[in-house]
């Protein structure tokens, strides 16, 4: 399956701009990354403190986030007060992080879809939970594209361990919200197949006009170190 392009629901649910950008996320590259901003490498910290966290079944401790002498002094304020909120929010719920494949060969569309749905943990019960954690300060949402990514990764006919249920929880650790979810991978998957044809048609139709735009897509574009419309303004 090495000669099929990976694509990821980050990449899926932007809309498309420039057909140089769209031809090489088609054609399977990565480009190359770009710096993360300062929240993001909070969260980075957060989730793997979290992960070790949980290596056995039981709840976080305050000993298990201990100082993030990496970080800035801004966002080891920020870390704190979201290891905090993690606590606050988490304090009753035991489970055990679990290692779970983050991608998948669609035969239907012949792509890989490849995803990190979140810190994958295990209940008591036996119950799969995705939980994302964020630190955005605001109620937490759980769009479509987290719950066709839970199909994707789970349904039966994936190769994946039966799961009747996967319960998604999303958490802001400085609003103190979570937000849950419980989705039946099975159930879901045909949408899921449906909304991946669709956002790939729309890539590919961009890619085929070959159009190169310099624009707002370029923020987050890992290709703008060769892109003909920066070397051309890089050269000038």
């Amino acid at each position: 399956m090495d000669e099929f392009a990976s694509i990821a629901p980050s990449v899926l649910r932007r809309d498309p701009e420039c057909g140089f950008r769209a031809a090489r996320v088609l054609a399977g590259s990565n480009g190359k990354a770009k710096l993360a901003d300062a929240r993001w490498a909070v969260e980075q910290r957060l989730r793997g403190d979290i992960t070790l966290a949980h290596s056995e079944l039981r709840v976080a401790t305050e000993h298990n986030f201990s100082e993030p002498i990496d970080l800035l002094p801004e966002q080891r304020a920020v870390y704190h007060a979201a290891a905090r909120g993690y606590l606050t929010l988490f304090a009753d719920t035991p489970v055990r992080s679990v290692e779970i494949t983050k991608q998948r060969f669609l035969p239907e569309l012949q792509v890989r879809f490849v995803a990190n749905p979140g810190i994958a943990l295990e209940h008591a019960d036996g119950t799969l939970e995705l939980r994302t954690v964020r630190t955005a300060g605001r109620t937490p949402e759980i769009d479509g594209v987290a719950v066709h990514t839970a199909a994707l990764l789970f349904g039966h006919d994936t190769g994946a361990p039966r799961r009747s249920v996967v319960r998604l929880v999303a958490a802001d650790l400085l609003a103190l919200d979570v937000t849950t979810l419980d989705v039946d991978p099975d159930h879901e998957r045909p949408a899921a197949v449906e909304w991946v044809e669709q956002r790939l048609t729309r890539w590919q139709t961009v890619a085929d006009g070959g159009r190169v735009v310099a624009g707002s897509d370029c923020s987050s574009c890992t290709f703008i170190w060769d892109c003909p419309a920066h070397a051309t303004a890089r050269s000038s």
